[in-house]
């Protein structure tokens, strides 16, 4: 499969050996030089900052309780945003050290529960 980078200028060689090396982490894969998802990958040591934070995930825009979930805000220069979506705890700090590994000068922001008020996800 031919992968996409998500930003320009930061393509990475021979991304399907990286893919199949990659750890599982709910709908993604996550290597140590990478995140894949939807045929696009964002090399993790482009990233300069990243704000997680708790959320609901409301399937289809219905009202009533949503999923909790984590929301992921992955910025690079010269890119639009990457968010993606955890459910497990666990999963979002495994992403969040191989982001820290990988670039240490990224600035990390936890927020705090978006629960109350917060924004749906669709």
């Amino acid at each position: 499969m031919g992968w996409i980078c998500a930003v320009q200028g930061g393509e990475l060689e021979n991304t399907d050996l990286d893919r199949r090396k990659a750890d599982r982490l709910e709908r993604y894969a996550v290597s140590r030089k990478a995140v894949y998802f939807d045929g696009r990958y964002l090399p993790l040591e482009k990233i300069i900052a990243v704000r997680s934070g708790r959320s609901v995930y409301r399937p289809h825009h219905c009202c009533g309780i949503g999923l909790p979930v984590f929301r992921i805000r992955l910025d690079c220069p010269g890119s639009e945003p990457v968010v993606l979506i955890l459910e497990r705890e666990s999963s979002l700090r495994t992403l969040l050290q191989r982001i820290r590994e990988a670039s240490p000068g990224a600035v990390i922001e936890e927020a705090g529960d978006g629960r109350g008020g917060g924004e749906a996800l669709s």
